[in-house]
């Protein structure tokens, strides 16, 4: 699976009119200031295009999250 944001910078130079977004980004696995960072620069080289839709995303999933090398904390905290 390719990595989302990275795709989308080739899509916005690829295109003209797409709007350009992730379904949904889980929180949980960028840093907010970077995932910030990523998104802005995105919409300013794509003249606007960009969208953020965030959520938990996969955060239940605790193979991808022991994939990332994420702790996964039991629901109880």
């Amino acid at each position: 699976m390719l990595e989302a944001y990275t795709t989308l910078g080739y899509l916005a130079a690829s295109t003209e009119r797409v709007e350009l977004l992730a379904l949904v980004t889980s929180a949980g696995y960028r840093e907010p200031g970077l995932l910030a960072k990523m998104v802005t620069t995105l919409d300013v080289l794509s003249e606007g295009r960009a969208a953020l839709g965030i959520g938990v995303g996969a955060g239940f999933n605790v193979a991808e999250a022991r994939g990332l090398g994420l702790p996964f904390p039991p629901v109880a905290e």
